[in-house]
């Protein structure tokens, strides 16, 4: 695990992030926002997460 479990800003997504044998990570979520386009309005955000995604996590693995 890269980082521990998290909700996104944006989309409201619970999401962790894991590392592949290649060495690059993904992110597996769930319950993220269904978006319509006819009405989206695009927003920039500056925060990640509402809570969690801690990433020191995946950092402490690779010592």
């Amino acid at each position: 695990m890269s980082a521990t479990l998290g909700r996104h800003v944006n989309d409201k997504m619970l999401s962790f992030y894991m590392k592949t044998p290649g060495g690059f990570d993904v992110e597996f979520g769930c319950e993220g926002l269904e978006v319509d386009d006819s009405d989206w309005i695009a927003r920039e955000s500056t925060a990640v997460s509402l809570w969690g995604h801690d990433f020191s996590v995946g950092m402490r693995e690779q010592q």
